[in-house]
Parts: structure tokens; sequence; C-alpha cells
């Protein structure tokens, strides 16, 4: 397969999200080969596409950009195979979580060295303390993503709890990807300069965290 177009992206190789992304890959031929009979030209392309990745993960180990296929053909698999086009998706979808994964985690770095920056007196609210209590989340969280692990409730409250610091209220009523009322956007606070990179980043990390809690 040709090189990854994410050199600068740090993979992730170990823990729960790496262990499971071969088992779902296989898991994934072997649904296509064995329901995927009359389904049309793109069966081919889809098992092509796994087995080059099975082939390829054994000996590289790590998330290739080639790899993220988005398959939108369900609407033709046979429907005397119930929940088989879910079957045959479950390798994409572990990618595209440890996909999601990695990129949280570059963004984790993204923000830590970010608030490195000496603190204006202009940017309202900031204070070293706060940006202690920002940084010992994040690392915290880059520490769990570089493992492999799925974030967790109180893994997402370590960084909530350095935000209610700062009045930021969520929408505990609109949760989208998890049952967690604590893992939702953000409703309220504060807005524009270095809060806007804040807002930014936790959108991502509600997205990633909230689809874990929710598998798990």
């Amino acid at each position: 397969m040709p090189s990854d177009g994410g050199e600068d992206r740090e993979h992730i190789t170990s823990g729960p999200r790496w262990d499971r992304i071969l088992p779902a890959v296989q898991e994934s031929i072997r649904v296509v080969k064995k329901l995927g009979k009359g389904q049309g030209g793109w069966k081919k392309a889809m098992l092509d596409s796994y087995e080059a990745i099975e082939e390829d993960w054994k000996q590289a180990g790590h998330l290739r950009d080639e790899y993220i296929v988005h398959w939108g053909k369900g609407e033709l698999w046979d429907p005397r195979h119930s929940g088989g086009w879910d079957k045959a998706l479950v390798g994409q979808i572990a990618l595209s979580d440890l996909r999601r994964a990695e990129e949280l985690l570059m963004q984790v770095e993204a923000i830590r060295s970010f608030l490195f920056q000496p603190l204006l007196d202009d940017e309202r609210g900031w204070t070293e303390e706060l940006v202690s209590s920002m940084e010992l989340a994040l690392g915290h969280l880059a520490d769990c993503l570089r493992a492999g692990q799925y974030l967790t409730r109180e893994d997402f409250a370590q960084w909530n709890r350095a935000l209610g610091e700062v009045r930021f209220i969520r929408h505990g009523d609109r949760v989208y990807k998890s049952r967690a009322p604590e893992i939702s956007y953000i409703k309220d606070g504060p807005l524009d300069g270095w809060w806007d990179q804040v807002r930014y980043f936790d959108c991502r990390l509600v997205d990633v965290a909230g689809l874990d809690v929710e598998r798990t």
C-alpha cells in the first residue's frame, strides 16, 4: 500500500482501540465473503480494501489515511441477510474510531502547547491556576489516548472540573452521543480570545468521549 499520508500524526499502537482493529477487519472480510454475493461491484472493492488493510496492518500496525473509506451502499444489501451490512462495517467503524482518537490526541497536544503562551492582561478569566488545572486534565487525557484506552466519565470529569472553575455550562438536556448528561456541548461560558481554542477542542472531546462512554 502507498505510504501513510499522516506522517505528522502520533499513532496509537497499543491498547483496546488498537487491539480491536485486526479482529474487526477480519470479521468484516468474513461477512463480505459469506453474504456479499450478488451485492454488486462494490463488494469486490470493499473486500479488496479490507484484505489490503489486513495484510498491511500485520506489518505496519498503525492507521494509514487510505484505510478510511466511507462505504455508503448499504441500501443494496440483500434484506434476507438481516444485520449483514452492519457486520460488514465493523472494520471500518473500528478504524474510524482509532482515527478520531489519534486526531483528538493531536488536538490535546496542540492546546497544551497553546497554554504555554504567556498570559495576556486582556485575556479575561485566565489565571495561572486555571492553566495549571487545564494542563493537569489535558495530561491525563493524553495519557489515556496514547495508551489506546477508551475515555470514561471520570476522564471527562477531570476536564469538566477545570472548565467549571470559569463557569462553563453544558447542554445537559441535549446529549449528543452519550447518555451521560455531563458529556454534552458547551451552552454558555466565556467567549473570544483563548476561549475560542478551548471551545473548539471541547467539541472534539465531547465527540470522542460521548461515543466511548456509550460503547462501554
